[in-house]
């Protein structure tokens, strides 16, 4: 039977790289196209996010674009002299939008080259923190392409993937049978093939912060919660730092409840630790002069810069298990339209439906000290998650950190219940 779980784990592993293999061929392209810098930076300067680097925060942005949510066309609008809130301005306006705006991968991949060449972060393109722009820059430096550090945090992602269920359930089969979900997923799978986004990192940091917070709960080296600490600080260093830090400190805190090997003393020392790590991110901001009180007040910023937004939280709340379920969500432009995800799959909401039924069954679970670690922090972090994407706006791409630790908890489950069958013959 060992050999057979063996065989088939081999199976799965082959696999998952053979189908990883024949999408990244189908999309070499990507990968092998060399990075055009004047191209690039001619993009920026006609997009949105260009005129949007002049205004200040307090200043009142045009109702219009405000009721719409295009943050930071208010100085395009008034240049053009467009005020008036007729259908024609708006048809010109959505034409020009559609015309000059980037994506946010065409974003990230300028301002990550300009950073690794000494750009300050805090004067281009703020809204986010600098690290993960900073890997896309890397790619760029090593590579002269930006997609190729897309396949470095894939791997290194699925590795971890299997580390993590290996560790926990000592058995091949599982780890290989996560590591099969995780590779065909079509979120995973998104994030190689459509530019260079930010979900892979952070995706990539969070599994790595478990591996760590694993090792230190099985081994007590102090090694391992300074890595944990690294690693967190690396995870708050990619997105929005005030909303994330906020998701993964409730997290955190949830978990001191759940487990009782996870103190309040290590959650305040993680942090501590996560956010010097953070505010190290902006290296080149402090080193080009700026103050403590001047990084603040770049956090003050982004935290304006998205409440400017005036999006009607309210009518976004659950949007993402609509998403989940059918494939559908509402956007949160012009009319709220309704927008469907081309890659959804049933297994979607297999997934789903699977691990609110695991996670159901382990908070009723009489003896709590059955309860591994690793699944006290995927309950934790998965119903925290969930909470927060109830009440945000979306894209289908945020539902990755979601899928692959729900993923993580089927797989840890079903090896032990299957073990406990095998245990009772």
């Amino acid at each position: 039977m060992k050999n057979n779980n063996i065989i088939f784990s081999l199976i799965l592993l082959t696999f998952s790289i053979f189908y990883l293999a024949v999408i990244i061929f189908q999309n070499r392209s990507l990968y092998l196209k060399k990075f055009n810098f004047e191209a690039t930076k001619r993009q920026y300067d006609q997009s949105q996010w260009q005129q949007s680097q002049n205004i200040s925060p307090i200043k009142e942005l045009d109702a219009w674009a405000l009721r719409k949510g295009y943050t930071g066309w208010n100085n395009y609008v008034d240049e053009n002299k467009m005020k008036q809130d007729t259908e024609k301005v708006k048809d010109d306006i959505m034409n020009s939008i559609r015309k000059k705006g980037v994506s946010d991968a065409t974003l990230y991949t300028y301002v990550g080259y300009e950073y690794v060449n000494g750009k300050d972060p805090t004067l281009l393109n703020p809204e986010h923190p600098p690290l993960g722009k900073y890997l896309i820059g890397l790619s760029i430096r090593i590579f002269n392409n930006e997609n190729i550090i897309l396949l470095v945090f894939g791997f290194i992602t699925l590795v971890t993937v299997f580390t993590i269920v290996l560790l926990s359930s000592q058995s091949y089969l599982a780890s290989s049978f996560s590591v099969f979900l995780t590779a065909t997923h079509s979120l995973f799978v998104d994030q190689l093939i459509h530019g260079p986004q930010l979900e892979l990192f952070q995706l990539t940091f969070f599994l790595l912060l478990i591996l760590m917070l694993m090792l230190f709960e099985n081994k007590r080296k102090a090694r391992f919660l300074i890595l944990s600490a690294f690693f967190l600080g690396c995870l708050l260093s990619v997105k929005t730092f005030a909303t994330h830090f906020v998701l993964f400190a409730m997290w955190l805190f949830i978990l001191t409840f759940f487990s009782k090997r996870f103190k309040l003393k290590k959650w305040l020392l993680l942090h501590v630790g996560g956010v010097l790590f953070f505010i190290s991110s902006y290296a080149v901001f402090f080193i080009k002069g700026g103050n403590f009180r001047q990084w603040l007040g770049v956090q003050k910023y982004i935290v304006v810069f998205y409440k400017q937004a005036g999006i009607n939280m309210i009518e976004f709340l659950g949007n993402y298990l609509r998403l989940i379920f059918t494939g559908s969500w509402k956007f949160w432009s012009d009319n709220t339209p309704i927008s469907h995800y081309s890659e959804w799959s049933f297994t979607w909401s297999i997934i789903f439906i699977l691990t609110i039924f695991i996670i159901i069954k382990i908070v009723r679970q009489k003896d709590k000290n059955d309860v591994s670690f690793l699944e006290w922090m995927l309950v934790s972090f998965i119903t925290i998650y969930n909470l927060y994407l109830f009440i945000i706006p979306m894209f289908p791409r945020y539902l990755l950190l979601l899928f692959v630790p729900m993923i993580i908890l089927i797989s840890i489950h079903f090896n032990a219940k299957i073990n406990y069958e095998k245990s009772k013959k």
